[in-house]
Formats: C-alpha cells, sequence, structure tokens
C-alpha cells in the first residue's frame, strides 16, 4: 500500500506577499503617507507601480534613499560571505 502525503510548498512569492503585507499594515497604522512607488519582477518582467507624483524631487530623494539600503545590503551580504 502506498502512503500518499499533502505536500506543501511555499509558493516563491511568499517573501513579495509578506513585505507587501507589512507595508500595508505600516500604512494602515499611520496618519498619513505621502507618496509609494513599487518595482516588482513579476514572471521575468519589472513592473512598476506608484501613487500620483506630485513632488518629483520628493520621488528623486526616495530614489536615492533606496540606492543607498540596496548598497549597503550589498556591502553586507559580500561581508557575510567573506566571513564563511
Amino acid at each position: 500500500m502506498t502512503n500518499i502525503r499533502e505536500i506543501k510548498r511555499e509558493p516563491k512569492n511568499k517573501e513579495v506577499l509578506d513585505t507587501l503585507e507589512l507595508a500595508r499594515k505600516t500604512i494602515s497604522k499611520a496618519d498619513s503617507a505621502s507618496s509609494f512607488m513599487l518595482m516588482v519582477k513579476v514572471d521575468n518582467q519589472y513592473m512598476r507601480f506608484s501613487s500620483k507624483i506630485s513632488d518629483v524631487m520628493e520621488l528623486i530623494s526616495q530614489l536615492e534613499l533606496m540606492k543607498h539600503d540596496c548598497m549597503q545590503r550589498m556591502e553586507k551580504v559580500i561581508d557575510d560571505e567573506t566571513e564563511t
């Protein structure tokens, strides 16, 4: 007799969905949220979503902060790989 077990796999998009849920909760709890940008790779295509862009300089500042954050994360990954 063969035992058949249900295999539960986490979807590949779980981390993205969890991050979106965290953002949704954070925005819901806040008194205000002024702008939103999202770029996600879906089925090998980049998709962009954003709120209305009313202040271009604010948008550029956000992009610079995101770039800085990405560079710091990249450095941390390199440091972690070097230590192991």
